[in-house]
């Protein structure tokens, strides 16, 4: 009997000190990568980490504050001189913010991060260089990106060779041409048409009561899709459906079409429309290498920003209301070899139910895109 009863103590320890253990794993704080870059009034933070706690993370962003809410206890490994007041709670995180006049956060996969993007009222200084990197050593290059191409110095310009009397002088090639930024060209029809409906499959978005960024968003690309159509315009889209589209693979289809005119639809975190633009200049953009050494925004950037002007007057005539315009660092559009914007609606709760608010969207888009072509 004694036995038996010293068998039973002893199982009974071997399960506790086995749930202990599995309450101590469980416990075990997930490592999550923080780090920013900072170019003027242009702010971008990464939270970086596996696949599944980045999934599962709920975050909200106003230009107050953001907050990410993670799965898991997590250990932050960050940058010093981080440039906004950051509190921990728990499993939660919070950005309180300052000076700022727009925030924008969302998922990216490959690897698995959460963005935020913010527009600030005030310059801020470029990214100091790291400790160990010293003026004119290499750039430290991370696993599975390619090395940055050094600046070019860029040289006077020669002076063109003189032909015989009468002669014009010669073209320049294609490709120099090609790298030159264009003015904006009014009075070009447009015929083909790329919609990005932003965010898809687990990536959510905003979210308001019942109603996802992600579903609202494919709902508003697809009633564009069907105007444009009945117009005459040749139209793609970058997903037809709710799923998951990674950003590499988006400006991958969007490489692989000869689109004059690209259109990414999102919901904005501010009570206000909003406008974006590419950036004209990459340098310090270095969010926008890692997919482009070279932005092939670059050329179309007058007719970028004149569409942007139109689509603002547009809106703002339609809905009373102020419409912000921004130029950011984006690489969905910076990398595309097209007239691109991004458009921020204001409300998820109220365009996922209002059809009329959503009709009234379309034809402010299409008398955008018309007066564009004027």
């Amino acid at each position: 009997m004694e036995n038996d009863s010293t068998v039973k103590k002893g199982a009974v320890i071997f399960l506790m000190a086995i749930i202990l253990c599995g309450h101590a794993l469980a416990q075990r704080a997930v490592e999550v990568s923080l780090r920013f870059s900072r170019q003027e009034t242009a702010v971008r933070v990464v939270f970086e980490s596996d696949e599944d706690t980045i999934r599962k993370a709920f975050f909200t962003a106003n230009p107050a504050s953001v907050r990410i809410d993670f799965p898991t206890r997590v250990e932050l490994k960050m940058q010093n001189d981080f440039p906004f007041e950051l509190v921990r709670r728990d499993k939660a995180v919070v950005m309180n913010l300052r000076d700022v006049t727009d925030v924008r956060a969302y998922r990216l996969t490959a690897p698995s991060r959460i963005v935020i993007d913010i527009k600030t009222s005030v310059k801020t200084q470029k990214e100091p260089l790291k400790p160990e990197q010293k003026p004119g050593q290499p750039q430290a290059i991370q696993p599975g990106q390619k090395p940055l191409q050094p600046p070019v110095a860029q040289q006077p310009a020669a002076a063109a060779p003189k032909g015989p009397p009468g002669q014009k002088p010669q073209e320049p090639s294609p490709a120099k041409a090609a790298e030159q930024p264009l003015t904006a060209d009014k009075g070009k029809k447009v015929k083909i048409v790329m919609i990005d409906a932003g965010h898809g499959g687990y990536d959510s978005g905003i979210v308001g009561g019942d109603a996802k960024e992600k579903d609202v968003n494919l709902s508003l690309a697809k009633d564009l899709y069907t105007v444009l159509v009945k117009k005459g315009y040749t139209v793609y889209m970058t997903r037809k459906v709710d799923q998951p589209s990674s950003l590499t693979e988006r400006i991958n289809f969007a490489g692989s079409k000869n689109q004059e005119v690209f259109i990414s639809i999102h919901a904005s975190s501010s009570e206000r429309f909003a406008v974006y633009t590419a950036t004209g200049d990459e340098q310090g953009a270095d969010a926008v290498k890692l997919y482009s050494t070279v932005s092939r925004q670059n050329r179309h950037l007058a007719r970028s920003r004149n569409l942007a002007k139109v689509l603002a007057n547009s809106l703002r005539a339609d809905f009373g209301s102020d419409v912000a315009q921004r130029e950011l660092p984006l690489p969905i559009l910076s990398t595309m070899n097209a007239t691109a914007v991004m458009i921020d609606y204001p409300s998820v709760r109220a365009y996922a139910s209002d059809v009329k608010l959503r009709e009234k969207f379309i034809s402010s888009v299409m008398k955008g895109i018309a007066g564009h072509e004027q």
